[in-house]
């Protein structure tokens, strides 16, 4: 009988995230949904990612960059590569051309992660509701019709934080799923770099053998090392456009300098940069205004499902063992180093609406089920 109940259970996901992602295709072809670039987000329509054109390039260009990190001495020409895994994919598939392929690649891809979330949950036995809430939230569906990295990562995010946590005694089988993933997300997006590190601690818990721990220790040390430098041209410019990103009107140097001109320096200094460290964190979650002049709606439809996140994250934060606790720090320092929106931590979505249903339950029924 149980495990009929899971089967049902298992089903009732599957159509709800079928469901979900053919509604919001429907919704996108009646009703325009204009970005924050200004253009219309639509199933297999014009590339509406901001930093399409930044993807590019051609495959040449791709293996030129992976010889970059190699020539120290001529740094100061330099230039930027985004991680070669998008570009890869548009040339594979040849959406320049042609855009239906890699589109319903990812439409499939949008409607499996919604899925394997939603199962999480149900194996998690938390409630319908949330399960609900994962397979149709609003930022995957949304993420989910624009060709970007912003799916990718977030696929990638929760297979390592899946496998991150997996107990058992499989150490070997998860460390190289680790380093795949880690190395496939370093590939991905320049944030992906945070996940190698994180190797360390996972090996700190998991591997008794030192030279075991050396070895894992000096490949993760170059691979950061190399990745680091792949792209520092990158970073460079991102904290150059950082710093015109404005949060609630003030920019990031106006913060450090003191928004509280009535207060002591050191004091009004203290207060600002807190704000703009807890406005990033609200940012991070969509919980923000628009950059575009955004329908209501649709300002509405990112923020209170961010609402969740956010307060799960905090419970997280609170709540859970140190190792995860490790990789929620390191997962968020990017958010807090440079521009902040909802589309970098998505990834993180159905472990946070976990730990947000944990801390409900304990305040209601001073009962935990984990």
């Amino acid at each position: 009988m149980a495990s009929q109940a899971n089967l049902k259970s298992n089903f009732r996901i599957i159509v709800a995230s079928a469901t979900a992602h053919f509604g919001f295709a429907l919704i996108l072809f009646f009703i325009p949904v204009i970005n924050d670039s200004g253009v219309r987000v639509y199933p297999l329509g014009e590339p509406a990612y901001l930093d399409y054109a930044y993807y590019l390039i051609l495959p040449r260009d791709v293996w030129a960059g992976f010889s970059q990190p190699f020539d120290i001495p001529s740094y100061a020409t330099w230039r930027s590569y985004p991680g070669p895994v998008l570009p890869i994919l548009i040339e594979l598939t040849n959406y320049r051309i042609n855009r239906d392929l890699l589109a319903l690649i990812f439409m499939f891809l949008g409607f499996a992660l919604s899925s394997m979330w939603g199962l999480f949950l149900v194996k998690c036995g938390a409630p319908l509701f949330f399960q609900m809430l994962v397979v149709a939230f609003p930022l995957l569906l949304y993420y989910t019709h624009i060709v970007s990295t912003d799916l990718l990562f977030a696929t990638i995010t929760s297979a390592f934080f899946t496998m991150y946590c997996r107990t058992g005694n499989h150490h070997q089988h998860d460390l190289r799923w680790l380093v795949t993933l880690a190395v496939l997300a370093s590939l991905t997006r320049p944030n992906g770099i945070v996940f190698l590190p994180l190797i360390l601690i996972w090996c700190n818990y998991h591997l008794s053998n030192v030279n075991l721990r050396l070895f894992w220790a000096f490949i993760v040390v170059a691979l950061s090392l190399y990745f680091s430098l792949y792209y520092l041209p990158y970073y460079l410019e991102h904290q150059v456009n950082s710093s015109n990103t404005h949060y609630w009107g003030f920019f990031p140097e106006q913060f450090w300098s003191g928004l509280f001109s009535d207060f002591p320096e050191a004091l009004s200094k203290l207060l600002s940069i807190s704000f703009l460290f807890f406005s990033k964190l609200l940012h991070a979650f969509g919980v923000r205004p628009s950059y575009a002049g955004l329908d209501d709606w649709l300002i509405l439809a990112r923020a209170i499902p961010g609402i969740f996140v956010l307060v799960g994250v905090v419970i997280w934060a609170l709540k859970a063992n140190l190792k995860e606790r490790y990789f929620l720090l390191f997962f968020l320092l990017p958010v807090f180093l440079g521009a902040s929106q909802e589309r970098y931590t998505l990834g993180i979505v159905p472990f946070a609406l976990f730990w947000f249903w944990q801390g409900t339950s304990f305040l209601f029924s001073n009962r935990q089920d984990r």
